[in-house]
């Protein structure tokens, strides 16, 4: 029997990508997601849970598998503040990851972000992913996975004026950009989780940005 994988964040861009693709696929035999709304989209493969992260302590016994993957993060704008923002994007992963752990969970891939560094000057998305980073790995997991994607591409249901100005110097200056900070598609990053939950590696493991690409 094949490995299940309980998803947070299905609903970004990145975590719609990695639902496709699982449910396409055969590197899990069921993929568990937990968010905030009910999802129309079904499968035979497919469990949804509607649970307030606020609230995750009480939703622990869902948060069964063999991997859980963290696609779940918001912008400061959507959050309205700089508390909310580390709310979601810190809060509510890492207590998850806490739960998976208790629950015997082996291994934790998380979508993070270049350049993410808890100590990182002057910006705190940076070091809120930073932050993350670090708190996962101190909770033990057998196997931890990090992919740090630069500048994502497709996939977003709004509009980002900085993300799409970048994406129009990324297509046309791409060659003179060093590959690590040129921009990757959503489906790039997906399709390495999925290759991260086939190969199932131990240990600790940063996959920085141009590494994302499978092939």
């Amino acid at each position: 029997m094949k490995p299940s994988m309980v998803l947070i964040g299905a609903t970004g861009a990145v975590g719609r990508s990695v639902l496709r693709q699982a449910l396409a696929g055969d590197v899990y035999d069921e993929v568990i997601t937990l968010g905030r709304r009910p999802m129309e989209q079904q499968h035979e493969r497919l469990t949804h849970h509607v649970v307030a992260f606020e609230q995750i302590e009480e939703h622990a016994a869902l948060i069964q598998g063999r991997d859980l993957v963290c696609t779940l993060g918001t912008t400061h704008k959507q959050a309205g503040s700089r508390e909310r923002f580390i709310a979601i994007d810190h809060g509510y992963p890492l207590r998850t990851a806490k739960l998976a752990r208790a629950n015997g969970v082996e291994r934790v891939i998380l979508v993070s972000s270049l350049g993410a560094n808890p100590n990182a000057p002057m910006s705190n998305y940076l070091q809120t992913k930073g932050r993350l980073e670090r708190d996962i790995k101190a909770l033990g997991f057998d196997s931890f996975v990090v992919l740090r994607p630069s500048l994502l591409r497709g996939g977003r249901d709004e509009v980002r004026v900085g993300e799409e100005i970048g994406k129009v110097l990324d297509r046309a200056l791409g060659f003179l950009i060093p590959s690590r900070y040129r921009g990757v598609h959503v489906d790039e990053v997906a399709a390495r989780i999925l290759e991260v939950g086939r190969e199932a590696p131990r240990g600790f493991q940063i996959i920085e940005s141009e590494a994302i690409p499978v092939g």
